[in-house]
């Protein structure tokens, strides 16, 4: 008989109700949303997540004085195409028609004649352009109108070639990380997509499980939201819970250059300190070891033998869901995939992948912005319906965390271009590549997921192709969850 979660409970669409992992994680901190808004000092005893944005703490005074005088960039946008898009058009006109009375435009078909000037080398073409979207576009519009903006906003950072560095955060103004944070677990409240795969990498935890007497779990990007509910699971086994050792590992990213790996070990050890707390309390033998650094200084069998004794048993986690603020590491695909390779060679009994899917990897700048606007078109009109227009923590996720991985796609190229999002397939291609076996999608998995997803709104979508359990929003797919095995030995030669 297998475990299984609770599962929230249904609620309207709009109502804002916290999500029970949500209000696991306000119990995990010890605190309230009041409390959280008046935090103003991050250093303080009771600081939210600090394991999540402690890193960025290490850059506010360098930051602030570098941008003082920079004006707030507010980044956000939604974007249709004709008969290829799966969103239906709003039926409010634009801000700018509202104001003036003249009927509206549209934003998007703009936008990618912009880019086909960009993409043609018509410079002057793409300004002209640009100039009209910007008279239509505004940050507190409709979904499509901050779309517009944050793509307008990105383009002008490409003619300028400040595009890295306003990425960077060198050129604006501070968001602090209090901010930040708040505008996350906004979004964490308001859409089900973080809670569905902390659903989907528990059970699976809990299947593979059954029975051993010793449990490794190898996380990569670690936060451990997912792992007291995986705690009181385990105690109400009747043989009782598995000894269990989680390696959280943590990689530097972009806001907390340049102190970077210091400032990321604090954080994941502080990760570990909690769940401690949290094991003690429901019962479950466990340890806790905590690494930082890059991508290519990991060696996996430090931690845990390929060789292990019978009862043990291995699951490694590569399911950032924030990939935006977690996991926009400067590595190379390379050596992302040699991380994977590295994966297989320790020889997991499951590998829970978890990827946001898309299409806007491609060095060619007219088909990545028009994938991108595709992808973002989604995203915007999903916390158009699910989030109010005024609430200032939807202004700060488009503008920090949307609005950034759009200026990363649109304004930078080359080695500066981080953003780089594949379609699961390719995913597929690359982890059966260096060894990996997919397994079956558990029904019982999909179909809580399904139920989850439908009681948050009927506009969400679930699908299930190659394996995959695929979440998305109005058809458009957005987010990719499948396990893997390692292959025998015998079946990689």
């Amino acid at each position: 008989m297998q475990s299984q979660l609770q599962l929230p409970v249904a609620r309207a669409s709009g109502e804002q109700l916290p999500y029970s992992a949500i209000g696991q994680k306000l119990k995990w901190l010890n605190c309230t949303e009041a409390q959280l808004d008046g935090i103003a000092d991050i250093d303080h005893k009771n600081n939210i997540l600090d394991h999540h944005f402690q890193a960025a703490s290490h850059t506010d005074a360098g930051n602030r004085e570098l941008s003082k005088s920079q004006p707030t960039r507010e980044w956000g946008l939604k974007t249709r195409k004709e008969g290829l898009s799966t969103l239906k058009k709003g039926s409010a006109k634009s801000k700018y028609a509202r104001d003036t009375g003249k009927e509206p435009v549209d934003l998007n078909d703009l936008l990618m004649q912009c880019a086909q000037a960009v993409g043609l080398n018509n410079t002057k073409r793409a300004v002209e352009i640009l100039k009209k979207v910007k008279r239509h576009a505004s940050p507190y519009g409709n979904g499509t109108e901050r779309l517009a903006f944050y793509f307008a906003e990105a383009m002008e950072a490409r003619f300028s070639g400040t595009g890295w560095a306003l990425y960077m955060g060198l050129l604006r103004r501070y968001t602090s990380s209090a901010e930040i944070l708040r505008a996350t677990y906004m979004y964490m409240a308001s859409c089900p997509f973080v809670n569905a795969y902390y659903h989907f990498i528990n059970q699976t935890i809990l299947n593979v499980a059954r029975g051993a007497s010793k449990l490794h779990i190898l996380e990569l990007q670690v936060d451990g939201f997912n792992y007291p509910a995986l705690f009181k699971a385990f105690a109400s086994w009747p043989e009782g819970p598995p000894h269990v050792h989680l390696i959280g590992i943590g990689f530097p990213h972009y806001s907390t250059l340049p102190a970077q790996t210091d400032v990321v070990l604090d954080s994941v050890q502080k990760t570990g300190k909690r769940l401690t707390d949290y094991a003690i309390s429901f019962g479950v033998p466990f340890e806790y070891t905590a690494w930082a650094g890059g991508r290519d200084q990991l060696c996996m069998q430090d931690f845990v033998s390929p060789h292990r004794p019978k009862g043990e048993v291995l699951v490694i986690v590569s399911a950032s869901m924030l990939r935006y603020i977690m996991d926009d590491t400067l590595d190379s695909p390379i050596v992302r995939s040699k991380n994977l390779k590295q994966g297989r060679d320790i020889n997991p009994d499951v590998y829970v992948q978890g990827i946001i899917t898309g299409s806007y990897s491609t060095p060619f700048f007219t088909r990545r912005f028009r994938e991108a606007l595709f992808h973002f078109e989604s995203v915007f009109d999903m916390l158009d319906t699910c989030v109010k227009a005024e609430d200032p923590k939807r202004l700060v996720f488009e503008g920090e965390i949307l609005g950034k991985a759009i200026l990363n796609i649109v304004a930078c190229e080359g080695a500066e271009m981080v953003d780089r999002i594949d379609k699961y397939k390719h995913w597929q291609a690359v982890t059966e590549e260096v060894g990996f076996r997919q397994l079956p999608l558990d029904k019982q998995i999909k179909d809580n997921v399904q139920r989850m997803l439908g009681a948050w709104h009927r506009d969400y979508t679930i699908s299930e192709e190659s394996q995959y359990l695929l979440m998305g929003w109005k058809g458009r797919m957005l987010h990719a969850m499948s396990s893997w095995s390692a292959c025998a030995e015998e079946e990689l030669t």
